[in-house]
């Protein structure tokens, strides 16, 4: 499981850190709780 969730949130952070236009600029650079739950 910890293998897992440690995938799940490596691609949340590089996700995370991918500058997107739209609404998802706010994202920039921030970790989300949701993806953390």
């Amino acid at each position: 499981m910890t293998g897992h969730l440690a995938g799940l949130s490596g691609s949340a952070e590089s996700l995370s850190c991918t500058p997107k236009p739209g609404p998802l600029l706010f994202l920039g650079c921030r970790p989300t709780p949701e993806i953390n739950l």
